[in-house]
């Protein structure tokens, strides 16, 4: 998959997977943490993966965001923020990218004990 190193469009310690060019962008600073590093690429590298499978991808929270005020006008900004987390956080693809990031740092042991949609987290799941 091309990377891309860019600062363009991207927060610190950002990356994200761009469907239509097919490149995952990453942020600069990302470069000065490796183990970051590596969890922020299996995370895009996951979301390349969906869309080549034609599984469900990831999720884009200004887009979520947006949706929201729109749907919802009376809500409150801290609202539609917290509303918009939860959206981004619930869908499949994000879930399966977060697990392909906590899987590279499991034994083979540790991995084979659970089944993948056990170690997944929504936030649902999340205390």
């Amino acid at each position: 998959f091309p990377v891309t190193i860019t600062s363009n469009g991207l927060g610190e310690n950002e990356a994200s997977y761009s469907p239509g060019r097919d490149t995952i962008d990453v942020h600069p600073s990302l470069l000065t943490n490796p183990a970051n590093l590596k969890r922020t690429l299996l995370h895009e590298i996951q979301h390349a993966i969906q869309r080549r499978e034609d599984f469900e991808g990831g999720a884009n929270l200004e887009a979520a965001t947006k949706r929201l005020k729109e749907l919802h006008p009376d809500w409150s900004k801290d609202k539609i923020e917290a509303e918009a987390w939860m959206d981004y956080q619930r869908t499949y693809g994000e879930a399966e990218a977060r697990l392909s990031e906590r899987n590279y740092e499991l034994t083979d042991e540790e991995l084979s004990e659970v089944l993948p949609e056990e170690r997944m987290t929504t936030p649902e799941t999340i205390q």
